[in-house]
């Protein structure tokens, strides 16, 4: 009898399956989220050189790349301007054509006789207007030369010349000949006003005329020192800014015209970031959470600052780009060149719910999730403690690496995590044992 007995507890041992035992413990999910980040500069600046559309340019040498550090009037390229000699020498031959009439005018004024006190007045405010003119020019010119626009608000070009004593000199030049010019045509008024004479018609028409032939020269200028201007910013382009280069569009050998931006800063005052898509994570990853990020000697630590919607649609984790973590990575320009960097997020639930193993969950199909729970009973082989399972629905939350969230209360319940073969609902089992 007793060998009969021990023959059946032995068919029972080897036909009952053996499980793994595990229970539910309530906590917050966490795990590791490995993901491809890249280097984000969350407010940048386009910068379209508009002056290269009168003046194509050529571009040289480039002295930046993309991730470089750069400060205000560093030179980003270089450029030639093909056409500014056949441009500048166009501009001078109308220049001295029309200078070539006025002094024509001015010789034909003279041969005629004068002896009022009003044409000795105004001949002094003539020759009181071409100094002006001359003066004016210089100063504009030489402002051009080094980069300085003075404007057209005379009274503000002393302020603009900064410490440049050569541009400085030229402005006083130009002031006191202002000042001369001024003096000069208040007398002439005065004593027109007083004079009971007039001059002739052909001395008005004169006049007229040269002040018609002085505003063609002032505009033929203009133009000279506008082109001035454009070539010498177009052909040393430096940033008009402090701030990481975000792109230089030009190339060495490029043709460029001004239609579209040539380079692209980060705004000083925002530093770069790390941006991950997380559309199909489907978690809410809180501020602050920590991440890794591989370096070359070790892992450097960050967090997150905020997630949000970026412009294409998609869910994005933003990270804190700290030096260390640059350093670690060899550099902005080495990040951008890799393309991605590896971050780990330790994401964790902001609620505390059940917690499994993730091996305790089995599904029938999408949304019939399940566990097998352990009820335990002395009916047993004579009358020895027997344990069957029970297919018991849960609803997933979250799941994690290695444990999951579900929305039942299963703490301190008995739960299957594993079995050396297959399970049914209301099967009995056997623990395993070590």
């Amino acid at each position: 009898m007793r060998c009969a007995c021990f023959f059946a507890n032995t068919v029972v041992t080897i036909t009952t399956p053996k499980v793994r035992i595990v229970q539910g413990d309530r906590g917050r999910l966490e795990q590791k989220v490995n993901l491809d980040a890249e280097v984000y500069f969350p407010k940048t600046t386009d910068y379209t050189l508009f002056a290269a559309m009168k003046n194509n340019v050529v571009v040289d040498k480039i002295y930046v790349r993309a991730g470089q550090a750069v400060a205000a009037g560093e030179t980003l390229f270089t450029a030639t301007m093909p056409d500014y000699d056949t441009a500048m020498n166009e501009l001078q031959d109308k220049y001295d054509e029309k200078a070539a009439s006025l002094l024509d005018k001015d010789i034909e004024n003279l041969r005629t006789e004068h002896s009022s006190t009003e044409n000795t007045l105004y001949e002094a405010v003539l020759a009181a207007q071409t100094a002006l003119a001359a003066a004016e020019h210089d100063a504009r010119v030489l402002a051009a030369e080094l980069g300085v626009t003075l404007g057209t608000d005379t009274a503000q070009w002393k302020h603009r010349a900064g410490e440049q004593e050569a541009l400085l000199t030229s402005v006083q030049n130009a002031a006191d000949a202002r000042t001369a010019y001024s003096k000069a045509y208040a007398l002439f008024i005065k004593d027109y006003k007083r004079s009971s004479s007039q001059f002739r018609e052909s001395t008005f028409k004169y006049i007229k005329e040269r002040n018609a032939l002085l505003g063609e020269l002032n505009d033929l200028m203009d133009d000279m020192v506008a082109l001035t201007e454009r070539r010498n910013t177009l052909t040393r382009v430096t940033a008009p800014q402090d701030g990481y280069v975000v792109a230089i569009s030009v190339k060495s050998g490029d043709t460029y015209d001004g239609k579209t931006a040539a380079f692209t800063l980060s705004n000083a005052d925002t530093p770069p970031q790390l941006r991950a898509d997380i559309t199909s994570f489907g978690k809410v990853i809180a501020e602050n959470t920590k991440v890794e990020v591989a370096g070359n000697y070790g892992t450097e630590k960050t967090k997150v600052e905020n997630t949000a919607l970026g412009s294409d649609g998609k869910k994005y984790v933003y990270i804190a780009l700290t030096d260390d973590v640059i350093s670690a990575k060899g550099g902005i320009t080495a990040m951008l060149t890799n393309g991605k960097v590896e971050v780990t997020v330790r994401y964790k639930a902001k609620e505390a719910t059940t917690l499994i193993p993730a091996a305790a969950l089995r599904s029938a199909g999408e949304g019939s999730d399940y566990v097998y729970i352990i009820q335990r009973s002395n009916d047993g082989f004579l009358g020895s403690a027997s344990m069957k399972i029970v297919k018991t629905p849960v609803s997933v939350l979250e799941r994690g690496d290695t444990m999951v969230s579900v929305r039942e209360s299963l703490d301190y319940q008995d739960i299957v995590a594993g079995e050396d073969r297959a399970l049914s609902d209301n099967c009995t089992v056997m623990e395993y044992v070590n």
